[in-house]
C-alpha cells in the first residue's frame, strides 16, 4: 500500500502532547491540504528606563531633546529615507535590515534564552504575537548588565551615572546595542524559514520601545519606537519619521501607531484605548497614513 506524505500529515494525531503541539499540527495540516494562509506576526521588544529619541536618530539628523511640556516640539513632520544614512551606534546590529526599518551574565543569558524561546515559538506556530520584556516594570527596574562588563544598575545610569569613563549616554547605547544584536539574531532565524514566496521575516513586524517612553523619569510627552519589517508590503519601511510635538496640529499618539499595526493585519478599527482629553482638538482616530503602503 502506498501512502502520500500529504495524506500522512492530514492524519497525524498525538495523545498527551496534542494540546501543546496542536498549533503546529494544525499548521502542518493546513500546508498539507493546500489551504494555509500566511499569518501576520508581531514581536514587541520592551526595554526599561526610557529610550531617548536623539539616540535613535540616523546620521546627519540633529534631534534635540524636547522639554517635558505641551507644544514641546516643531509643528512639521520629518519624513526622510534611511537609504543614504547610517544607523546610530546602538542600532548598527540591524544595519543589514535598514530598508525594513521605519522609525550579571545571568541577565544577558536570560535574555539570550528568551529570544531563542520566542523564535522557536514563532517558527513552530505556537503564537503569532510575542512580547520580550527586558527588565520592564518595577521589579527589575535597577537591573545590572554584568554580562556586558558593567557594574552599575540602569537606574543609576538613568540619573546620569557613569562607569569606567563611559557617560550615561554611552552606557545606554552599549546596552541598547546588545538588545539590537539579539533582535538581529531573531531576524536571521526567521529569515532562514521559507514561507509562501518568501520567508517568515517578510511577514513579521518587530517593534522596539521602552516602558519608560523617552526618558528615565518620563511624563510620556513622546514615545519613540523602532519598527522593523513591512508585513508583506503592507507598511512603508526604510524611513525616519519624527512627528510634531505634543499639542501641535499634526501631533499623533501611540494609539494611532497601534491602529496602524491593526490595519496592517486586516483589522480596520478607528479607535484604540482612551483618547487623550488634553488633545480634544487633535485627530486621535485612525492609523498613521504615512506608514501604510
Amino acid at each position: 500500500m502506498t501512502m502520500h506524505r500529504r495524506d500522512v500529515l492530514k492524519g497525524v494525531t498525538l495523545g498527551a502532547g496534542g494540546v501543546l503541539l496542536s498549533p503546529l499540527l494544525s499548521k502542518l495540516q493546513a500546508f498539507a491540504s493546500g489551504t494555509a494562509a500566511t499569518p501576520k506576526r508581531f514581536v514587541f521588544v520592551v526595554e526599561s528606563n526610557g529610550a531617548r529619541p536623539e539616540q535613535l536618530a540616523p546620521s546627519g539628523v540633529r534631534r534635540n531633546p524636547r522639554p517635558q511640556q505641551a507644544m514641546n516640539g516643531p509643528a512639521e513632520l520629518v519624513d526622510m529615507p534611511l537609504a543614504d544614512r547610517s544607523l546610530p551606534f546602538s542600532l548598527e546590529p540591524i544595519a543589514r535590515y535598514k530598508n525594513r526599518v521605519y522609525t550579571s551574565a545571568v541577565e544577558t543569558d536570560r535574555l539570550d534564552a528568551m529570544f531563542d524561546i520566542g523564535a522557536a515559538s514563532l517558527i513552530c506556530g505556537l503564537t503569532n504575537v510575542l512580547t520580550l520584556s527586558s527588565a520592564a516594570g518595577i521589579r527589575d527596574f535597577d537591573i545590572m548588565f554584568a554580562g556586558l562588563g558593567l557594574n552599575i544598575g540602569k537606574h543609576g545610569i538613568g540619573h546620569g551615572g557613569s562607569y569606567q569613563g563611559k557617560t550615561w549616554a554611552e552606557l545606554y547605547d552599549m546596552i541598547r546595542r546588545y538588545h539590537f544584536t539579539l533582535i538581529a539574531g531573531l531576524m536571521q532565524k526567521l529569515e532562514r524559514v521559507r514561507e509562501g514566496d518568501g520567508t517568515m521575516l517578510d511577514n513579521t513586524v518587530i517593534v522596539y520601545l521602552s516602558d519608560g517612553a523617552e526618558a528615565h523619569h518620563s511624563r510620556c510627552w513622546e514615545w519613540p519606537m523602532v519598527v522593523i519589517g513591512n508585513l508583506g508590503g503592507r507598511l512603508r519601511a526604510g524611513r525616519y519619521l519624527d512627528y510634531p510635538g505634543y499639542g501641535q496640529r499634526n501631533h499623533r499618539t501611540t494609539a494611532n501607531m497601534y491602529l496602524t499595526l491593526l490595519h496592517a493585519a486586516g483589522d480596520n478599527r478607528e479607535t484604540f484605548g482612551v483618547a487623550d482629553p488634553a488633545l480634544r482638538d487633535i485627530n486621535q482616530r485612525g492609523p498613521l497614513t504615512e506608514l501604510l503602503a
